[in-house]
């Protein structure tokens, strides 16, 4: 209380002001709540009369009115401010789940970063930017822009060296922030360690750039990182599931194509299949051109996914000759060895050599857009060319990686033309070989003598097998069947050694087949190289009745079969002994006798006729002897070549067959 103002010291810098405005004395009440201080009530008077008690109660009254009064103002005040900040929240939460729905089930993030941007705007700034790093990862796409006002952000991604704000946090990975009215904040795209791309969100007075703006720039930075890294991983798993799916279709490819060339020895006919199995898996049509001499070369297969009446009459044939060097695509190949890949300006070019002038009429016949020519080379040399084109202009052009299946597939025709030319040189010159050493059969009196030999119908063509007939230092006649182990040209060069040691040990020992049998083994065993071998060995002599006798033994041989003139046929078993080079000591081999009836047909055979992977030993026996008994009458020679004829050697086995017939009144 101040009783008088113009003496309180305590008014001295207000007292000249108050004494002008009437004031001549001032008293207060404190404004109280909950013992704190929140302001005073004053009274001031014109005069300087003491306040009588029931002033001072009226007084303290009004100022505990006006504490509850500010203090409800506050407790208004607070809760006003709490409801803001949850409402706040419940937006921004709102925000955030409508950022995360959407970039969830888009797997183009363009679209979800710009449904992103139209989200933050004005939601949290007036202004939103967004870039990414392009593919490559050289240059920054301003991909996303939104604005609510006239201010406008630049629709060009700023450059990643310079000093703009978007550069600096491109290169450090780091949000810079600026508050305030003129603020922005930009935020880095980062996933798995990588930067790639940054949200950027501008500030205006009337929406500044707060704390709050920071906290949900960096949310809607994530989602937009999460939209980004999600697409590229998803195209990055596309392009893999693309490339495994290739390259699954490459080796399936290959795979088919292996087991196409390798189906046939004819390499014409493996060639031609190789073309019809390219197209239309690499390309509309397809050519193969095989080289028959040093300047010449054939066409041999010409095939179009529509049919062969798309194929141009004459297509296929002999091609003009090679020209030394030029060029043109085929002639490069066949010279060179290079493969080429022809677009539309290539093709179009004016043919150098008469060659090339017939490829060109295929592509002007045919059309073509995109072309690969390869050479099929071999280990040695160029044997021929593969050329594949497409005509549609749907399918595009080749690439490299076309490129690399055709030169793959090349390469395999190549090696299986060269296989089956040496194949064919080894079976001519094995074949000659074999059919050298099978000499012509003697005459014998009383006896008729027919033989075949038949190669193997696969592999090598040419094995151990044989037959020999002779006449012996006593005038006996001799006849034999055997096989070497093995179907190659050692084993014919073995059967050979065999066969001229047989002869000289027959002619200059003598003896029964047996002990003829035991010298020949002893002989392979120590001095010859063969492993193993087997052989029936027979004499046919002449009884004092005028009878034939058959005196044999056997090396693990089939037995021989005898077929009468009526058709009756059996198994001759006995003289039965192991196989020759197994070294067995000296045990005596047996002999066994049969005598055979006029008109008789005796069959020596090796096992390549009754026995194979497909026909049990027993079963081939029993349809050998059903088909000699049903041939009983036939000739020798018809007889040979019938009963081959229905017991065809199979699954790379040769056959000798050597059948003879027993004269009648000659027994």
């Amino acid at each position: 209380m101040t009783p008088d103002i113009t003496t309180d010291p305590s008014w001295e810098g207000w007292r000249e002001m108050a004494v002008r405005a009437g004031i001549r004395s001032c008293w207060s009440v404190p404004i109280m709540a909950e013992g704190e201080l929140l302001g005073t009530f004053a009274f001031y008077r014109q005069d300087t009369r003491r306040p009588a008690d029931i002033e001072v109660d009226v007084v303290s009254m009004v100022g505990q009115v006006a504490a509850l009064a500010i203090e409800r103002h506050r407790v208004l005040a607070g809760e006003q401010a709490a409801r803001r900040r949850e409402l706040e929240a419940q937006a921004d939460l709102k925000f955030v789940l409508d950022a995360s729905l959407a970039v969830t089930g888009s797997l183009s993030y363009l679209g979800a970063l710009q449904r992103l941007a139209d989200l933050a705007v004005p939601r949290v700034a007036p202004m939103c930017a967004i870039d990414v790093l392009d593919d490559g990862g050289a240059n920054l796409m301003r991909v996303a822009v939104r604005h609510a006002g006239e201010r406008r952000l630049a629709c060009a991604a700023p450059d990643l060296a310079g000093d703009e704000p978007v550069a600096r946090v491109m290169r450090s990975g780091t949000a810079m922030v600026v508050q305030g009215d003129e603020g922005y904040v930009v935020m880095p795209l980062t996933a798995r360690g990588r930067t790639f791309g940054v949200v950027s969100l501008r500030g205006t007075p009337e929406q500044p750039i707060t704390e709050r703006v920071v906290s949900l720039a960096g949310e809607l930075a994530r989602a937009a990182a999460l939209a980004v890294d999600n697409a590229r991983r998803h195209a990055d798993s596309l392009r893999q599931v693309a490339a495994l799916r290739r390259l699954s279709d490459r080796l399936s490819l290959l795979a088919q194509v292996s087991g196409v060339l390798t189906a046939t020895l004819d390499m014409r006919e493996a060639l031609k299949r190789l073309a019809r199995l390219v197209v239309p898996q690499l390309g509309d049509w397809a050519v193969v051109n095989l080289r028959t001499g040093e300047d010449t070369v054939e066409r041999i297969a010409v095939v179009h996914r529509d049919g062969p009446e798309r194929v141009p009459p004459g297509a296929e044939g002999t091609m003009p000759p090679i020209p030394p060097a030029g060029p043109d695509p085929l002639v490069r190949a066949l010279r060179q060895g290079v493969t080429t890949l022809m677009g539309p300006a290539e093709i179009a070019s004016p043919p150098g050599s008469d060659l090339q002038r017939r490829q060109h009429e295929l592509f002007e016949a045919m059309g073509a857009r995109s072309v690969i020519v390869t050479p099929l080379r071999s280990r040695r040399r160029v044997v021929g060319t593969l050329t594949v084109a497409r005509a549609d202009p749907v399918a595009g052009s080749y690439g490299a990686d076309d490129v690399e299946v055709v030169q793959d597939i090349a390469r395999r025709a190549a090696l299986v033309v060269e296989s089956a030319r040496l194949y064919c040189t080894q079976r001519d010159v094995a074949e000659g070989m074999q059919r050298h050493l099978l000499t012509p059969l003697p005459a014998l009196e009383g006896v008729e003598l027919a033989a075949r030999y038949v190669p193997a119908p696969e592999g090598s063509q040419v094995g151990g097998d044989w037959y020999d007939a002779m006449v012996l230092a006593d005038g006996v006649p001799m006849v034999a069947v055997g096989d070497v182990i093995g179907h190659d040209v050692h084993a014919a060069a073995q059967m050979a050694n065999l066969r001229s040691a047989l002869r000289t040990l027959a002619w200059d020992g003598g003896g029964p087949p047996s002990a003829i049998m035991a010298r020949l083994d002893s002989v392979l065993t120590h001095v010859s190289d063969i492993d193993l071998a087997t052989l029936v060995l027979a004499r046919i002599e002449r009884r004092d009745e005028g009878r034939r006798l058959l005196r044999w033994t056997s090396a693990g041989h089939p037995p021989p079969l005898l077929v009468t003139a009526d058709g009756r046929a059996r198994f001759l078993n006995g003289g039965q002994g192991v196989l020759l080079g197994l070294d067995h000591g000296p045990a005596s081999r047996p002999d066994a006798e049969e005598t055979l009836p006029d008109l008789c047909t005796l069959l020596l055979y090796t096992d390549g006729l009754v026995e194979s992977r497909a026909t049990p030993l027993g079963e081939g026996m029993t349809r050998l002897r059903r088909h000699a008994s049903a041939l009983a009458r036939l000739p020798v020679d018809p007889l040979c070549d019938r009963l081959l004829a229905r017991l065809p050697p199979r699954h790379g086995d040769d056959v000798a067959l050597l059948a003879v017939r027993v004269r009648a009144g000659e027994g």
